[in-house]
C-alpha cells in the first residue's frame, strides 16, 4: 500500500502578535451546506462582499466595510461566521549558514543520532507533505513530488523563506553521499505553500490545505505544520479532526514562547490558547538540545547556554491536559520531545544552515511516525482501514517508546519548567 505521509509542522514565536489583519474577512458556514448556487450568490450579491475562496465547511467572504458581520447571523441561510485572521510561522530563535561543502561527504545530523535514527533505510514508499512557506523543488536530497501554492494559486511554489527546505530535509533528506541525512530518508515530499516569504498566510488558506489532505487521506499517513497563532478556531479545529478521522497523524510543535500552551485560558475551547499545539488531536513535540548524538549530558553547550540532553530554553510546555486527549503522556498536553537546538538541515539555493526551534523537533516526530508505519502500522490497523483510532494507537505508542527524562543525562534532571515531564522520542 502506497502512503502519502503529509507532515503539517506547527510552532509559535516569542511575542506571537495579537493583530489578526482585515477585520471584514471572515468564514462563513451557510445551514444548507454544501452551498447552493443561489446561497453563494445570496451572500455575493446582497450586497455584502464577495466571496474569497470556498472550503470543505464553508466559504471565505470579504466584507463590505460598513457591513457588521455580527448582523449575518440573523441571516437565515447562515449557520455561523468566524473572523479569518493571518497565521504566522513559528520563527527559528536563530538561523546560522554552515560553512559545509554539500557535495563533499554526508552528514548524519546529531538529532538524528539521539533519536536512534541514524541506521537509515530507504522509506521511498512514504510521502510526505509539509504545510509550510514551500519547500525548494530542486535541491537534490529532497524528491518533491507534488506541490501545491495555497498563496497564490495560479503560481507555482517555492519556497522564498526557508523554513519550509529545513523541516523537509529534517524529515526526508536521502541517503546519497552528500547533504544531510533525514529521519525517513528518501520518503517523497508534497509541498502545500500556506506562507509567503514573511512567514505570514491566511488561516482560511492553511483550513483549505488541510482539506486538501483530508481528500487523500487514503494516501496520507502524517501531517506537520510550522505555523499557529494565540486564540481558538471552530473552523480550523474541525478540519483537523476531519483529516484525523480519516487516519492522517498531525504532528505540531509546541512553540517558542517558554510558556504553557494553555497558558492564556483555561477553557479549553476558546480563548489565547497556542493553537493548534492546544488540540487534543494533534502530537504536540517540544524541543530539547543535543549536542553529541547520545545521552548522558556530557557535550558541550548549546549555542544558546543550553545543557546537553536538556529541554531548550523557549521551548513551551504543558502543566494541564485537554479533558478529551485520547493518548496519556507523562508531558500532559506534550507528547514528545526531540532535538530542536543546533539542527542541521537544507536551506533553498541547495545550501545547508543550522535552525533552532520547536519548528524543528516535530519534523523529527513526524519522519519517526512515518517510519513507524512503514515498519509497523498494520499491526494498528483494525479491517484494514486507517481512522482516528490508528491514529491515537500511533501516538501512543511512540509516547510509549519515550525515554523519561532522568535518562537523558547523569545529573537525573532535564530542566523542565512544570511537573509533567515528557519523553524524548526514541525509534525502535
Amino acid at each position: 500500500m502506497k502512503k502519502l505521509l503529509v507532515i503539517f509542522f506547527i510552532a509559535f514565536s516569542v511575542g506571537l502578535p495579537h493583530a489578526y489583519g482585515e477585520s471584514n474577512r471572515y468564514i462563513v458556514k451557510f445551514k444548507d451546506h454544501p452551498v447552493s448556487k443561489r446561497s453563494v450568490s445570496h451572500m455575493a450579491d446582497a450586497p455584502k462582499g464577495r466571496v474569497i475562496r470556498s472550503l470543505k465547511d464553508g466559504y471565505v467572504i470579504k466584507l463590505d466595510e460598513d457591513v457588521d458581520a455580527a448582523s449575518l447571523l440573523a441571516d437565515d441561510e447562515v449557520e455561523s461566521i468566524e473572523q479569518d485572521r493571518l497565521m504566522y510561522l513559528i520563527e527559528p530563535t536563530s538561523i546560522v549558514p554552515v560553512e559545509i561543502n554539500i557535495n563533499k561527504g554526508e552528514q548524519i545530523p546529531n538529532g538524528i543520532k539521539r533519536i536512534k535514527a541514524e541506521r537509515g533505510g530507504d522509506y521511498s514508499e512514504m510521502t510526505v507533505a509539509v504545510i509550510d512557506t514551500g519547500v525548494d523543488p530542486n535541491i537534490p536530497d529532497i524528491d518533491v513530488i507534488n506541490g501545491i501554492n495555497f498563496v497564490s494559486p495560479t503560481t507555482e511554489q517555492l519556497d522564498d523563506n526557508g523554513h519550509g527546505t529545513h523541516v523537509a530535509g529534517t524529515i526526508a533528506a536521502k541517503i546519497n553521499g552528500r547533504g544531510v541525512v533525514g529521519v525517513a530518508p528518501g520518503a517523497k515530499v508534497i509541498a502545500l505553500k500556506v506562507l509567503n516569504a514573511k512567514g505570514t498566510g491566511w488561516m482560511s488558506d492553511i483550513i483549505a490545505a488541510i482539506d486538501w489532505v483530508t481528500d487523500h487521506s487514503e494516501e496520507v499517513d502524517v501531517v506537520n505544520m510550522s505555523l499557529g497563532s494565540l486564540g481558538n478556531s471552530g473552523f480550523l479545529h474541525n478540519s483537523i479532526k476531519n483529516s484525523v478521522n480519516k487516519g492522517v497523524v498531525f504532528v505540531v510543535a509546541a512553540g517558542n514562547s517558554s510558556l504553557d500552551i494553555y497558558g492564556y485560558s483555561k477553557d479549553y475551547f476558546v480563548g489565547e490558547n497556542f493553537t493548534p499545539a492546544a488540540y487534543p488531536e494533534v502530537m504536540t513535540v517540544s524541543a530539547m538540545a543535543d549536542t553529541d548524538g547520545k545521552p548522558g549530558g556530557k557535550g558541550p553547550e548549546s549555542s544558546f547556554g543550553d545543557l546537553d540532553d536538556t529541554l531548550a530554553w523557549f521551548s513551551n510546555y504543558s502543566t494541564t491536559v485537554h479533558p478529551e486527549n485520547p493518548v496519556y503522556s507523562p508531558g500532559a498536553g506534550i507528547d514528545l520531545a526531540a532535538p530542536g537546538v543546533d539542527i542541521l538541515s537544507n536551506a533553498p539555493g541547495d545550501k545547508l544552515v543550522k535552525m533552532s526551534g520547536t519548528s524543528m523537533a516535530a519534523p523529527h516526530v513526524a519522519g519517526a511516525v512515518a517510519r513507524f508505519i512503514y515498519e509497523y502500522g498494520a499491526d494498528y490497523l483494525e479491517n484494514g482501514k486507517k481512522d482516528a483510532q490508528f491514529v491515537y494507537k500511533i501516538r501512543q505508542a511512540l509516547i510509549d517508546l519515550a525515554q523519561p527524562q532522568e535518562e537523558w543525562n547523569e545529573n537525573k534532571d532535564a530542566k523542565d519548567r512544570d511537573p509533567n515531564h515528557e519523553g524524548l522520542l526514541q525509534l525502535p
